[in-house]
């Protein structure tokens, strides 16, 4: 075998790797995902910070969902700038190892009312929302809103002793 072709094989052996390494990272993620609710998010406007915990909802491509008023001050600083980070952290006492997912992203009302409804009410079917009246803004003017991570970090000391920080690089 020339060392061209070794270089290859080597090559494809990485990226297989690395492509499983992800589909498992991103496996983690998606069941760590299932086993919480609450969120933080996390805004900026004029060069000051705020964060909100939110109830979420998340799809298959890892695009997380909530429903929240408008006139909050986290909803206003979303429309003013999309740019936005969330954690996910499972509670844990003193001595525990911590868990949790750090995100970066752009986040908006949704665009696709219909999936966003969809994708949340089925996490939350217990809550009684009527379509109609997310819709027109109802009397409470919430909204649904739809972020798309670009990045994804999970740090977990209690899976990955060795190695608690991994990182997921998602396509834009």
């Amino acid at each position: 075998m020339s060392s061209a072709e070794l270089q290859s094989s080597e090559m494809a052996i990485f990226c297989a790797e690395t492509y499983n390494q992800n589909m498992s990272l991103r496996k983690q993620i998606e069941d760590y995902l299932s086993k919480n609710i609450i969120m933080q998010l996390a805004t900026s406007k004029d060069n000051k910070p705020w964060c909100s915990n939110l109830h979420y909802a998340f799809d298959d491509k890892l695009n997380l969902y909530w429903m929240s008023l408008q006139n909050c001050r986290h909803s206003q600083e979303v429309a003013a700038n999309d740019q936005v980070a969330i954690t996910v952290a499972k509670p844990h006492a003193p001595g525990e190892r911590p868990q949790g997912l750090q995100f970066e992203g752009t986040a908006s009302i949704a665009e696709d009312f219909e999936q966003a409804f969809s994708i949340y009410m089925e996490r939350y079917p217990h809550w009684l929302f009527k379509e109609e009246e997310l819709r027109r803004g109802g009397r409470e003017d919430r909204a649904l809103y739809k972020f798309t991570p670009t990045r994804i970090v999970m740090f977990d000391v209690a899976n990955h002793p060795d190695n608690p920080k991994q990182e997921l690089l998602l396509k834009t």
